[in-house]
Protein backbone atom coordinates (compact mmCIF):
# COMPACT_ATOMS: atom_id res chain seq x y z
CA UNK A 1 0.00 0.00 0.00
CA UNK A 2 1.20 3.81 -0.60
CA UNK A 3 2.17 5.96 2.34
CA UNK A 4 -1.09 8.23 2.90
CA UNK A 5 -0.54 12.04 1.35
CA UNK A 6 -0.58 14.00 4.69
CA UNK A 7 0.13 18.15 4.14
CA UNK A 8 -0.16 21.43 4.83
CA UNK A 9 -0.83 24.11 2.05
CA UNK A 10 -1.43 27.71 2.06
CA UNK A 11 -5.12 28.84 0.89
CA UNK A 12 -5.08 30.98 -2.49
CA UNK A 13 -2.72 29.01 -4.00
CA UNK A 14 -1.33 26.95 -6.52
CA UNK A 15 0.15 24.53 -4.37
CA UNK A 16 2.38 21.64 -6.09
CA UNK A 17 3.42 18.18 -4.04
CA UNK A 18 4.67 15.25 -6.09
CA UNK A 19 3.50 11.50 -5.48
CA UNK A 20 5.37 8.38 -6.99
CA UNK A 21 4.18 5.54 -8.51
CA UNK A 22 6.06 2.31 -8.25
CA UNK A 23 6.34 -1.11 -9.85
CA UNK A 24 6.91 -3.58 -7.35
CA UNK A 25 5.73 -6.16 -10.11
CA UNK A 26 7.33 -8.57 -12.30
CA UNK A 27 5.27 -7.36 -16.08
CA UNK A 28 4.89 -3.27 -17.10
CA UNK A 29 2.42 -1.55 -14.94
CA UNK A 30 -0.06 0.47 -17.33
CA UNK A 31 -2.34 3.05 -14.94
CA UNK A 32 -4.18 6.01 -15.36
CA UNK A 33 -5.65 8.72 -13.30
CA UNK A 34 -8.85 11.10 -12.02
CA UNK A 35 -8.82 13.30 -9.05
CA UNK A 36 -12.42 13.53 -7.72
CA UNK A 37 -12.10 17.03 -7.09
CA UNK A 38 -12.10 19.91 -9.62
CA UNK A 39 -9.69 22.03 -7.34
CA UNK A 40 -6.86 18.85 -8.06
CA UNK A 41 -5.19 18.09 -11.17
CA UNK A 42 -1.74 15.86 -12.04
CA UNK A 43 0.70 16.52 -14.15
CA UNK A 44 0.06 13.17 -16.10
CA UNK A 45 -3.39 11.29 -16.13
CA UNK A 46 -1.91 8.13 -17.22
CA UNK A 47 1.71 6.83 -17.68
CA UNK A 48 3.38 3.08 -18.10
CA UNK A 49 6.24 1.94 -15.09
CA UNK A 50 8.80 -0.78 -15.96
CA UNK A 51 9.19 -3.43 -13.40
CA UNK A 52 10.90 -2.12 -10.26
CA UNK A 53 10.88 1.12 -11.78
CA UNK A 54 9.13 4.16 -10.36
CA UNK A 55 7.25 7.48 -11.70
CA UNK A 56 6.94 10.98 -9.91
CA UNK A 57 3.67 12.59 -10.94
CA UNK A 58 3.18 16.12 -9.62
CA UNK A 59 -0.30 16.61 -7.81
CA UNK A 60 -1.42 20.41 -8.50
CA UNK A 61 -3.60 21.80 -5.84
CA UNK A 62 -6.05 24.96 -6.44
CA UNK A 63 -6.59 26.47 -2.59
CA UNK A 64 -8.42 29.21 -4.14
CA UNK A 65 -11.55 28.38 -2.65
CA UNK A 66 -10.90 26.58 0.42
CA UNK A 67 -11.48 27.91 3.86
CA UNK A 68 -8.96 27.24 6.43
CA UNK A 69 -9.39 23.78 7.46
CA UNK A 70 -8.83 19.93 7.11
CA UNK A 71 -9.71 18.52 4.16
CA UNK A 72 -9.92 14.66 2.49
CA UNK A 73 -9.80 14.48 -1.29
CA UNK A 74 -9.26 11.62 -3.77
CA UNK A 75 -7.77 10.72 -6.67
CA UNK A 76 -8.61 7.20 -8.02
CA UNK A 77 -6.27 4.94 -9.95
CA UNK A 78 -7.20 2.09 -12.86
CA UNK A 79 -4.40 0.03 -13.45
CA UNK A 80 -3.63 -3.65 -14.97
CA UNK A 81 -2.73 -5.04 -11.74
CA UNK A 82 -4.91 -7.62 -11.14
CA UNK A 83 -4.90 -7.55 -7.71
CA UNK A 84 -5.52 -3.10 -7.39
CA UNK A 85 -7.70 -3.07 -11.22
CA UNK A 86 -8.94 0.32 -9.31
CA UNK A 87 -7.56 2.26 -6.49
CA UNK A 88 -8.40 5.22 -4.06
CA UNK A 89 -5.97 7.30 -3.01
CA UNK A 90 -7.05 9.85 -0.20
CA UNK A 91 -4.35 12.64 0.45
CA UNK A 92 -5.31 14.57 3.82
CA UNK A 93 -4.31 18.14 4.09
CA UNK A 94 -4.63 21.30 6.23
CA UNK A 95 -5.06 24.66 4.61
CA UNK A 96 -3.61 27.31 6.30
CA UNK A 97 -4.26 31.30 5.57
CA UNK A 98 -0.98 33.09 4.92
CA UNK A 99 -0.10 36.61 6.15
CA UNK A 100 -0.19 38.89 3.21
CA UNK A 101 2.84 41.67 3.23
CA UNK A 102 2.72 45.16 1.61
CA UNK A 103 5.20 47.86 2.00
CA UNK A 104 3.81 51.05 1.64
CA UNK A 105 6.84 52.90 0.25
CA UNK A 106 9.53 52.13 -2.18
CA UNK A 107 12.36 54.26 0.30
CA UNK A 108 13.03 54.34 3.23
CA UNK A 109 14.02 58.64 4.25
CA UNK A 110 16.18 58.75 7.54
CA UNK A 111 16.42 62.76 6.79
CA UNK A 112 19.80 64.26 7.88
CA UNK A 113 22.49 61.72 9.72
CA UNK A 114 25.64 62.40 10.92
CA UNK A 115 28.27 59.77 9.76
CA UNK A 116 28.74 57.27 12.11
CA UNK A 117 25.27 58.60 13.96
CA UNK A 118 22.61 56.43 14.69
CA UNK A 119 18.99 57.12 13.59
CA UNK A 120 15.81 55.51 14.84
CA UNK A 121 12.66 55.34 12.64
CA UNK A 122 9.39 53.15 13.10
CA UNK A 123 8.12 50.98 10.61
CA UNK A 124 4.26 49.93 10.81
CA UNK A 125 3.71 46.42 10.32
CA UNK A 126 0.16 45.68 8.67
CA UNK A 127 -1.49 41.90 8.14
CA UNK A 128 -3.70 43.07 4.99
CA UNK A 129 -5.10 39.30 4.48
CA UNK A 130 -9.20 39.70 5.76
CA UNK A 131 -10.61 36.88 4.62
CA UNK A 132 -14.70 36.40 5.58
CA UNK A 133 -15.90 32.39 5.24
CA UNK A 134 -19.15 31.29 4.57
Amino acid sequence: MPDPFIDTLTVGNVVIRPIEIVNNGDVELIWSAWPESYDIALGEYEGTVAPGESQIVDVHFYTYYYSPGTYTESIIFSTNDQAFPEFEYQMQFTTISAPGFFMYTNELDFGDVLLNQPSVKQLMVVNTVMRIWF
